[in-house]
């Protein structure tokens, strides 16, 4: 029964942590689309990336802009993960 328990609370753990970085990640992905869009300049298509310390971590972001298949309009994609410690 104490292993069921100990098994029970490791796999809670894992599932906090890693809902926690999903959610700081979506943010900082956020976060980059929200500096673009204000820039005073369009942003150029290409890729960039970068890291940042966001709640006491350090994550990697990585962008591409491209055009969208609606003229005028660009696609960014933004990728962020964890950096490990």
């Amino acid at each position: 029964g104490a292993a069921a328990v100990l098994s029970s609370l490791n796999t809670a753990a894992v599932s906090t942590t890693y809902l926690r970085d999903k959610t700081f990640a979506g943010w900082i992905a956020e976060n980059r689309i929200a500096e673009l869009r204000l820039q005073t300049t369009p942003p150029q298509n290409g890729r960039a990336e970068g890291d940042l310390d966001y709640a006491g971590q350090r994550w990697r972001w990585r962008q591409e802009i491209t055009n969208a298949q609606v003229p005028g309009l660009r696609r960014i994609d933004v990728s962020v993960r964890p950096l490990a410690p």
